[in-house]
């Protein structure tokens, strides 16, 4: 009974915790506000507090209503174009330039476009709904990246550890002496285990080349 009211005071108190935003087109949306600016709004999904950053622009917002029950409601404001300004810490984009595709490189500007300067034009993208786009993909990418270099890393350790047992093995039986099971047994399992770490790291790589063009795709349209 205990536990019950204890799982029960934590979903209220969650439920309490959330702010919620009121779209124009009449979507809401639980949210953690982080700021609110002269124009845009700075909010985390309350289902994923600590994935990605979403900006919106607070033209598109009716309302916002606050874990604490205030509620603030915004207006329509016509603005003057922003104009941005070319600064060494982003990178200015223009409307018309798309990102090239060339075998398996990207290219921007005639210079290669990594993943960290592809993290860069998207964080820096001045529309609002393209950028929420592919912020999705660009964190899903950044985790198959990390899969992939653990899953290489463990396969690789792991392979070299079953090449070591088995040479040990076979010294144990050019020596006429029984190999003992455990050595044996190390070398059949750590090259497996070995292998399948480094397929595991290849089906990574593939997945996360596939959201790095997913980003491109989005990018470009």
């Amino acid at each position: 009974m205990k536990k019950l009211v204890l799982v029960l005071l934590v979903m209220v108190n969650c439920a309490i915790a959330q702010d919620t935003i009121h779209f124009r087109s009449g979507d809401v949306q639980a949210v953690k506000v982080n700021e609110v600016g002269l124009t845009e709004i700075n909010y985390n999904r309350f289902d994923n507090l600590q994935g990605p950053k979403y900006v919106v622009e607070k033209n598109d917002v009716s309302l916002i209503k606050y874990s604490g029950g205030h509620v603030d409601s915004f207006k329509v404001v016509v603005s003057e174009k922003k104009i941005i300004k070319p600064s060494s810490q982003a990178i200015v984009q223009s409307g018309e330039q798309k990102i090239i595709i060339r075998g398996s490189k990207l290219l921007y500007n005639n210079r290669g476009l990594g993943e960290t300067r592809l993290g860069i034009l998207v964080k820096t993208h001045p529309d609002n709904a393209k950028r929420n786009a592919m912020m999705r993909p660009l964190m899903e990418m950044k985790q198959h990246r990390t899969k992939q270099y653990v899953f290489g890393y463990v396969g690789l350790g792991l392979t070299v550890v079953a090449a070591y047992m088995g040479a040990l093995s076979g010294l144990v039986a050019i020596s006429g002496e029984d190999v003992p099971p455990p050595i044996f047994g190390t070398a059949i399992v750590g090259g497996a285990i070995g292998i399948t770490g480094i397929v595991m790291s290849s089906i990574q790589k593939k997945k996360r080349n596939q959201k790095k063009m997913e980003v491109v795709s989005i990018y470009n349209n």
